[in-house]
């Protein structure tokens, strides 16, 4: 069987991860993405904390990313939390060892710093409906319940594909599925708290 091989890192901080041409480019990058979204997850829920390095290290011990090149592996731990961090989902909350970050990430975003500036000032005019806020109270309850079942969910696939990797291609399906809808329902988790702290913030300003 044919080794993957893998091209040296480009110095753009969106170098992809490459195969030889046996092994289709993309699926090898959906694989990886769908492999640090699932760690990621599992980082957030036990709220962790964590280095690059470590969450490297932890893709690299799945038998389908053994052979990637770990270098061009932390290379997209370390992209993929600068976005994160960036949103508000991701914090540096120490050093480890020689001047390693330690990060934690956690489901909901951080609310960003309301503008204070009268010109730009929000319609505070308009009281925040208590329908509405209701609704949002109760479908964000939901919406954490789902992603913890979502996450059980990948979590199972993923025991499975270790303990039989040769049914790759009936576990696979239901792990990537299971991911995208996590996905999915954490960008309905972030605009909903979003908005709710939004209402809140004008309600305080009124």
């Amino acid at each position: 069987m044919m080794q993957p091989t893998l091209t040296p890192p480009a110095a753009d901080a969106q170098s992809a991860l490459t195969y030889d041409e046996s092994t289709p480019n993309e699926a090898i990058n959906r694989m990886v993405a769908e492999a640090l979204d699932h760690q990621l997850l599992t980082y957030a829920k036990t709220e962790q904390s964590f280095t690059i390095s470590e969450a490297r290290n932890a893709l690299l011990r799945l038998p389908e990313l053994e052979q990637l090149d770990p270098a061009l592996l932390r290379y997209r731990v370390r992209d993929r939390l600068n976005v994160l961090e960036r949103d508000g989902l991701a914090q540096r909350v120490g050093i480890q060892g020689k001047n390693r970050p330690l990060y934690r990430l956690q489901l909901e975003a951080i609310p960003a710093p309301q503008a204070t500036s009268a010109a730009t000032a929000p319609d505070l005019t308009t009281p925040l409906s208590p329908a509405l806020a209701e609704y949002l109270d109760t479908e964000r309850k939901q919406l954490r319940a789902e992603m913890q079942a979502i996450l059980a969910e990948a979590n199972h696939y993923e025991h499975l594909l270790k303990r039989f990797p040769d049914e790759q291609l009936r576990i696979g399906p239901l792990l990537e599925n299971a991911l995208e809808r996590g996905g999915e329902l954490k960008g309905q988790l972030d605009a909903n708290i979003r908005l709710r702290n939004t209402l809140a913030s004008r309600e305080e300003l009124a």
